[in-house]
């Protein structure tokens, strides 16, 4: 049990999230920017090869 208390918690999930409460969505900019980095790295590292 107290692993997966730690991988939860590695994970980002807290008390709210495994009760079932809603929390937070990033806004859809914030998502775009996630995506345009892990494009980048991708880009990156193909380059590199």
């Amino acid at each position: 049990m107290r692993k997966l208390v730690q991988f939860a918690l590695l994970m980002g999930m807290t008390g709210a999230a495994w009760a079932g409460v809603p929390t937070a969505v990033p806004e859809p900019a914030t998502l775009g920017l996630v995506v345009a980095g892990a494009a980048a790295v991708g880009l990156l590292r193909r380059r590199r090869r």
